[in-house]
């Protein structure tokens, strides 16, 4: 063989495994290619997903500087209330007790300026029961005997009767101020020597007593009933009516 076409024949072997390397090379960089493209869109959706927490992490910062600026003020006003109030008063050591409970001793001294010595003077004040007063010193209210008592159930009883052997609930016709005239009327007829109790204890004894008021339905299948009655009373007028005519109907067509 010639040797010029050996040699054209190990030039296109070697340009050959050259291509084939080139191949490889260029597969393996587009596999590669692919996996960047990937890991690029993984992360963009990553970082849209860190935009959006962030976002919401704003807002909710946002609101905590708010309500921490509402603390802060709250915090504020309780020690300025403190500090203002008499330092004598009966009220200003329980209170002092109820504001410190799970704060750190020296967060409490700093906040409401006291000793240590007041600090522990302050954990072992007892609870004072000026704290759970409910009406201001010197608040005489009426209360109720229970002659009137007794008088309002009877009352309730002959007022409000079952609807019905069996029911648990009882029914109330007509607007409560009705039902309060006639409790003051009953009281009358009772002999009762005092004034009536208010109509906003005995709505309280009303409610207590599981009654219940008309509803518009049973009002509607009343009217529903009254008005077929008279339908019917109607119809038997005119029937009577009829009969009674129909003779001398007769005798007048006979005589014509």
């Amino acid at each position: 063989m010639h040797p010029d076409i050996m040699e054209i024949r190990k030039l296109l072997e070697e340009l050959t495994i050259t291509l084939e390397t080139t191949k490889t090379r260029i597969e393996s960089l587009l596999f590669e290619h692919e996996r960047t493209l990937s890991y690029c869109r993984g992360l963009e959706s990553y970082v849209s997903r860190l935009k959006i927490d962030n976002y919401k992490l704003e807002v909710e910062n946002k609101e905590f500087s708010k309500y921490h600026f509402q603390l802060c003020l709250l915090a504020e006003n309780m020690a300025c209330f403190i500090d203002t109030s008499p330092h004598n008063s009966p009220t200003r050591r329980p209170l002092l007790k109820h504001l410190i409970e799970g704060l750190e001793k020296q967060f409490s001294k700093d906040l409401f300026c006291f000793s240590e010595r007041s600090y522990y003077r302050i954990l072992k004040t007892e609870d004072g029961s000026i704290l759970y007063t409910k009406y201001a010193q010197g608040t005489h209210r009426n209360t109720v005997s229970p002659r009137m008592s007794r008088i309002i159930a009877q009352f309730l009883d002959m007022a409000f009767g079952l609807l019905y052997t069996g029911k648990d609930y009882r029914i109330q016709r007509g607007p409560f101020h009705f039902v309060y005239n006639q409790y003051c009327e009953y009281l009358k007829q009772v002999g009762w020597p005092g004034k009536p109790c208010a109509e906003s204890y005995l709505q309280k004894c009303v409610c207590k007593d599981n009654i219940r008021k008309v509803v518009k339905v049973a009002i509607y299948l009343e009217n529903m009933i009254m008005t077929t009655m008279m339908n019917k009373i109607c119809v038997c007028i005119i029937l009577a009516m009829f009969l009674l005519l129909l003779p001398l109907f007769v005798l007048h067509l006979l005589q014509w």
